[in-house]
């Protein structure tokens, strides 16, 4: 009897040292704070901008809620969870084209634009990189549109393109134009 408590208790502790263990690498090295709340008015261009969370100060710092803040100045956040990775950017990008799910990618100049339905029609520059495609093309709901020269890049929105503007075009699956990024 006595055997067979001291190996209960032997499993016991082993089991215990095990949970720790894995309980312990599992959760990210956590630090308690001590932080002061103070009725701290938030202005940008001189108007009163509410907060949606409350802005603390640790450290003779304030800290104040990053995406909010970013988004109101004209900035993208984006947070990358498994990487632990916070990145602002002035511009919304997209993504390549993805060849492998039937996308494709296009360059030509605008010969004429159809604002009210939505199209382009398009001379194509056929070149080894560019697909070949019908020249009127429908724009997606969700486009991005890139003006880019040198390593400078902006948004644009669709009433900003022009005929004649030189284009690099990505057509999704279904054909419609999800990117378009506007050369000089």
């Amino acid at each position: 009897m006595k055997v067979k408590f001291k190996i209960m208790i032997i499993y016991l502790l082993i089991s215990i040292f095990i949970i720790s263990s894995i309980s312990s690498f599992a959760v990210d090295k956590c630090d308690e704070i001590q932080v002061f709340f103070k009725n701290i008015t938030f202005k940008l261009n001189n108007k009163n901008i509410k907060l949606s969370e409350k802005p603390f100060i640790y450290k003779n710092r304030i800290f104040v809620p990053l995406r909010f803040i970013s988004e109101k100045l004209g900035f993208k956040v984006y947070w990358n969870n498994k990487k632990n990775i916070i990145s602002i950017s002035t511009i919304e990008d997209f993504p390549e084209a993805d060849y492998i799910n039937g996308e494709k990618f296009i360059y030509g100049e605008i010969l004429k634009i159809d604002r009210k339905n939505k199209k382009l029609n398009i001379y194509q520059h056929i070149d080894d990189n560019s697909a070949s495609t019908e020249s009127n093309l429908k724009i997606s709901n969700d486009i991005k549109i890139i003006f880019q020269r040198n390593d400078k890049k902006m948004n644009l929105d669709f009433k900003d393109l022009k005929i004649g503007d030189n284009v690099g075009i990505i057509l999704n699956k279904e054909g419609l134009i999800r990117g378009i990024i506007v050369g000089s």
